[in-house]
């Protein structure tokens, strides 16, 4: 039993340290993204944390919160940010996270999938929990930081964040496990494939996001999502004819 209890415990933190290291490395892609005087261009260490929580939630536990928090500070700090700025704004990173995984916490595992329209609107609506709560702590970052109104803050948080969760979190939810991996190979490849277009895409619209600017610059991740969902359908109904796999293990 004692020795159980020690693998179980081990084991748990090598995952909250693997989480830590996850979103410190995208948080310095993240960092790298930002050009003179603004805030990153893309920033996918919300989305990648979300999606990761959403899929695996026994993974939330206090060991890894404070590795989060590490990754998070860590990469603000080894790249220059300041105290103020690297407290306000991993605030609202941490905020919005946590908000959106403690509403999504009670939908069930088949759900969590993606596997249904329904489990689609429940996906909405908490990337829409998260995004709010991470643009309210933005918001006032806006204000604090950079003398900018509260409304500009809570909206530019707001757009960014539910356009990088509505992108990434799909696709570390759909993502085939590693024992499925294992079994087939040549479906992960179809699927990385597939995901080159969309990929490509999403590149240009957030480059035009940045361009352009405002509120309604939202609209321009649209053309990555719909190809994003219609290759995704098509994918789903090949891989299973080709590869003898549920629909869903796409």
């Amino acid at each position: 039993m004692v020795s159980t209890v020690g693998r179980l415990s081990s084991s748990a933190a090598r995952r909250a340290v693997l989480i830590g290291v996850v979103v410190f490395v995208s948080c310095l892609v993240g960092i790298l993204s930002r050009l003179p005087g603004t805030l990153a261009v893309f920033w996918p260490a919300n989305a990648l944390l979300l999606g990761i929580l959403f899929r695996s939630p026994r993974s939330a536990t206090p060991l890894t919160w404070i590795c989060v928090v590490a990754g998070y500070v860590g990469a603000d700090l080894i790249t220059g940010g300041a105290w103020d700025s690297t407290v306000w704004l991993n605030a609202a990173n941490i905020v919005g996270v946590a908000s959106g995984f403690y509403a999504f916490h009670w939908v069930d595992g088949e759900d969590r999938r993606l596997t249904s329209i329904q489990s689609v609107g429940y996906l909405v609506s908490m990337t829409v929990v998260g995004a709010s709560m991470a643009a309210l702590v933005g918001g006032i970052a806006n204000r604090v930081l950079f003398g900018g109104r509260w409304w500009d803050g809570w909206l530019l948080w707001f757009s960014s964040e539910f356009v990088n969760y509505m992108t990434i979190v799909p696709l570390v939810l759909t993502f085939p496990s590693l024992r499925r991996v294992d079994r087939d190979p040549k479906a992960v490849a179809v699927l990385l494939r597939r995901s080159l277009v969309p990929t490509a895409l999403l590149t240009i619209c957030i480059i035009l996001e940045w361009v352009i600017g405002g509120a309604g610059a939202i609209a321009f991740a649209m053309p990555a999502l719909v190809t994003a969902a219609l290759l995704t359908n098509v994918l789903s109904r090949r891989c299973s004819q080709q590869y003898q796999l549920p629909g869903r293990w796409c």
